[in-house]
């Protein structure tokens, strides 16, 4: 993604933000979503630290925050980021390609539905962010194939064959994946009346 490109996505969600959650699914899509997160992660101690990658009004990390989570929210768009800190979360306006954060400070880093959205270039960046912010024993999960979900087409930004290529070259293994339905404005694959999404996890021995 160029500058021109970065500055257009990011202006759409500033449009977008007071009505994001709502337009995609409300509560209900990031229960839904936090809950197959929650089931890939390891449980939360006192202080284990979660980036929410592109975590954009932190509908999820709040949610995420109640299993003990200590979350945090990067996202490029500002106008999310006041919806975000306006629940509590410390919120960082970043770009997932290259993090605002040190190496290995995080023990669970998510990045969901954002990699579609990105070139490939782009979105093998910020896949290569999130094993550099991942800390040593700690758990990735990633959203995979979200077109697919639609009844779209594979893409390789975001086809799990393509992230957890990736993401071995960093040395992090597979650790399973968990799927969930939810409300979209996009429809569903199948004649399902919501979409089955899937998120994949990956873990750093």
């Amino acid at each position: 993604m160029d500058r021109r490109s970065r500055a257009a996505h990011t202006q759409y969600y500033d449009a977008e933000a007071s009505r994001y959650d709502e337009s995609r699914g409300g509560a209900d899509r990031a229960r839904a979503t936090a809950e197959a997160i929650l089931r890939l992660a390891p449980p939360a101690g006192t202080d284990t630290l979660h980036l929410d990658v592109a975590g954009g009004t932190g509908s999820i990390s709040a949610i995420m925050g109640e299993s003990g989570f200590r979350s945090h929210v990067v996202d490029g768009s500002t106008g999310m980021l006041v919806l975000a800190r306006a629940r509590g979360l410390p919120s960082v306006c970043g770009d997932a390609t290259a993090l605002p954060f040190p190496d290995a400070a995080f023990e669970l880093v998510t990045e969901v539905w954002l990699l579609h959205l990105l070139t490939s270039t782009a979105a093998a960046a910020a896949v290569d962010e999130i094993a550099r912010v991942l800390a040593p024993e700690g758990t990735a999960v990633v959203s995979v194939d979200k077109q697919v979900s639609h009844g779209g087409s594979v893409l390789e930004q975001d086809h799990q064959p393509v992230v957890t290529e990736r993401l071995a070259r960093h040395g992090l293994a597979t650790a399973g994946t968990a799927t969930f339905e939810a409300r979209s404005p996009w429809g569903a694959a199948d004649g399902r009346v919501q979409p089955m999404f899937r998120l994949a996890a990956f873990r750093r021995p």
